[in-house]
């Protein structure tokens, strides 16, 4: 240990030092460093005196983790002492799980799986015997190629179920309202057409299955009847698998729908028939073989032994009353690589539509019942699960400045308790930070999750190239309250039933207007942000959605959605949308560029505010509504629609100040005379505002078509401005 003066404080600052090359038993100096984090970990416990920060400084390498590194409440620190695990200046070290594969050699006919490969893939495939391998990581779900971005695992050509093979299932969307026994969930039905056989190694398989546009589940084989033509999975699927949740294709004028179903929504991964390409790969750990078609050489390829490399955990009290947080503990600069992807299991309880599962260790890095805690500056790369995420407590947490990228699952997830009064997830930020190409694995990923977390700001962070969502805002909707419902999404098993007396009616029923005073997703402030391009992958939502929460009258406050920068969204539903149950929600002031969906903004429930906002070069494909409501009541007022022609006079306008009636669309009226500029003075200063975040260094990332949209705020600015004189004059 070495000290030196803290400029922020009048005592010393402890300093360790780790390095690739260090030893545990060495004290820990410059010249003498440890060698791995949980040796780090145990040497700050002997100096923990409350009085002193403390920094322990990681040279560049690697770190290999062949044990999750646990952090307890011994290992806390507090307001006078913040304890920092970072990199040395100006080197990179990485954390990561990968256990080297060695001993490749070609694909011999001899070998075992030759006859399933296919036969133009036979001659680019390596092979390798990972015995030792398999008994260090157990069985394994994702590969790393340190000369590639990704290497994706063997999957067949996709397929579609019969669609309809069970009684009374000529509903395929009954799978919705998911009330159905887990056992109905756990067989599909399939014809001569799929590539599915009795498999030797049954237990290494697992489908790929689009439950719903919004959702994909990878499931275990457990067996296959080849008489029968049904597979059988281990654990349930989302939904039923007898049929595919429709695509909502296009809607006209007049409300009509055009329904359709894609072809594929059904692939089997892990066999060998299924390699087929330049950088897949498929494990048999019957005959401990892994095969690869690698990219370029296979001299890097990992494999990984942890979902999690680390786990800060409090002392978690789940069904009373109170978590003890484990506190003040940062990592900063450290690169963290090559975990494995969560595996759904019987006992999981998923949160909607199972984008993630909760209190799981789908994370490299996961922060379970914590506060006052740091990840800057950190990169997350290359790995099958999700990048970090901060479980049931969670206060005054801070992810900033980071980089998320080449990840299976999803970047950021926050993740508070279920419905009841435990509160304890929210005031939580994530600034600045980047988030692309996530999802590789899970094509229902986001890059930004909150659920069941309230207050948290996510500003000034730079996501794009991601397969759904950017940001959601989400928690459960009130008939998943019921516990008749036998499902794993929004799963009974997380409902805190003692706590909420008032949830049912005398008769037993649901009491729907109370189940808003037990959700936890208020008073959310998404700001500054720029996204473009998401919703690549699957259908349905928006670039930012909220859902299940933002209940605002009575029980909290609003979750605000503001000066976001949002372009090129061309799946999903709309480019902002407050989805069922989320009412008081405000959209206002966001710039929506250059993008072709059926609507702008989507209100798919009651309450939402919309005002202010500014759409260019957007092409509604319903009907050209740009602001829309499905159902009920929503105010929209203020909002600018500019022409994808700069130099086309006039914007297009609607009714300014409308409280939108039951299933009625605010129409733009496309008018060719002069505009009414005088009915947007009340909003002048929120385009002012628009323009001076549009010109100044407040959004990140690249802004396309920026200069152009100044233009014509600028000129919308000057002929509010000029009406206003005119109004004062009167």
């Amino acid at each position: 240990m070495e000290k030196q003066v803290d400029s922020n404080h009048s005592a010393f600052r402890a300093i360790f030092y780790v390095s690739p090359d260090g030893n545990d038993s060495n004290p820990g100096t410059m010249d003498l460093p440890l060698l791995t984090l949980a040796g780090a970990r145990d040497r700050v416990r002997t100096v923990l005196d409350g009085v002193r920060d403390i920094t322990v400084y990681f040279r560049g390498g690697y770190y290999p983790f062949t044990q999750t590194v646990v952090f307890g409440l011994d290992d806390s620190g507090s307001e006078d002492q913040v304890i920092t695990y970072r990199n040395y200046p100006d080197e990179t070290p990485i954390f990561t799980s990968g256990v080297h594969v060695t001993g490749w050699r070609k694909l011999l006919p001899s070998d075992p799986g030759y006859d399933e490969i296919p036969t133009p893939a036979r001659d680019h495939v390596y092979i390798a015997d990972v015995s030792d391998l398999l008994q260090k990581t157990g069985r394994f779900h994702f590969l790393l190629d340190n000369h590639a971005d990704w290497l994706h695992r063997a999957m067949t050509d996709g397929f579609s179920s019969p669609r309809k093979h069970k009684p009374g299932a000529s509903n395929i969307i009954a799978g919705w309202g998911a009330r159905v026994s887990p056992e109905q969930k756990m067989d599909l039905v399939y014809d001569e057409t799929a590539p599915i056989r009795d498999w030797e190694n049954i237990e290494d398989v697992e489908i790929r299955i689009i439950t719903g546009v919004w959702s994909v589940n990878l499931l275990p084989v457990a067996r296959v009847d080849t008489e029968k033509k049904v597979l059988y999975t281990k654990v349930p699927a989302l939904y039923p698998m007898w049929g595919f949740v429709d695509i909502r294709a296009y809607q006209d004028e007049t409300g009509h729908r055009t329904w359709v179903r894609p072809e594929k929504t059904i692939w089997v991964e892990n066999t060998l028939d299924g390699l087929r390409e330049k950088g897949n790969w498929a494990v048999n750990t019957r005959t401990n073989k892994l095969y690869l078609w690698p990219v370029s050489d296979t001299s890097q390829i990992f494999a990984p032994c942890l979902k999690e490399l680390i786990r800060l955990e409090g002392k978690i009290d789940y069904w009373g009353p109170q978590d003890v947080p484990i506190r003040y503990i940062q990592f900063k600069g450290i690169t963290f690589a090559c975990g494995d992807r969560d595996v759904l299991q019987p006992e999981d309880s998923g949160i909607q539509h199972d984008w993630e599962m909760e209190d799981k260790d789908s994370a490299m890095l996961r922060f379970r019942g914590s506060e006052h805690c740091l990840v800057d500056s950190c990169r997350f790369t290359k790995t099958g699960g999700t990048g970090v995420r901060f479980d049931l407590h969670s206060q005054h947490n801070t992810v900033q400045n980071c980089m998320f990228d080449l990840l299976g699952m999803s970047g950021i997830f926050f993740c508070g308790y279920g419905p009841g009064t435990k509160d304890v997830n929210h005031h939580n930020r994530v600034l600045k930070n980047e988030i692309t190409r996530v999802g590789y694995t899970r094509w229902d990923s986001h890059g930004i999750i909150i659920w069941q977390s309230g207050y948290n700001q996510m500003a000034q962070n730079y996501i794009h190239d991601v397969p759904r969502k950017a940001i959601c805002l989400a928690g459960p909707r009130p008939s998943f309250y019921d516990p008749k419902t036998p499902t794993r999404e929004f799963s009974s098993k997380t409902m805190r039933y003692k706590e909420m007396p008032d949830l049912f009616n005398n008769d037993g029923s649901l009491n729907t207007e109370v189940t808003g005073k037990y959700r936890y997703l208020n008073g959310n402030v998404v700001e500054y942000n720029t996204v473009h391009d998401a919703l690549q992958k699957l259908d349905d939502g928006a670039a930012i959605n909220c859902t299940g929460g933002g209940t605002g009258e009575g029980y909290g406050s609003p979750n605000f959605v503001r000066l976001n920068y949002i372009y090129n969204i061309n799946g999903g539903d709309a480019m902002l949308r407050m989805d069922g149950s989320a009412p008081w929600t405000h959209f206002k002031n966001n710039v929506l560029y250059h993008s072709r969906l059926p609507f702008g903004i989507l209100s798919s429930g009651w309450g939402l505010f919309t005002e202010g906002n500014v759409f260019v070069d957007v092409h509604p494909t319903n009907a050209r509504w740009y602001v829309c409501s499905w159902n009920l009541p929503c105010p929209f007022s203020g909002n600018l629609a500019f022409d994808e022609d700069f130099s086309k006079e006039p914007p297009i306008n609607w009714s300014h100040d409308y409280w939108q009636s039951a299933r009625k669309v605010i129409e733009p009226k496309n008018e060719t005379g002069p505009i009414d500029w005088s009915i947007y003075i009340y909003w002048l200063g929120d385009f002012h505002e628009i323009y001076r975040v549009l010109d100044g260094n407040v959004l990140p990332g690249k802004l396309e078509g920026v200069e152009e949209i100044k233009k014509r705020l600028r000129e919308a600015i000057e002929q509010i401005r000029l009406h206003y004189k005119q109004y004062e004059g009167d």
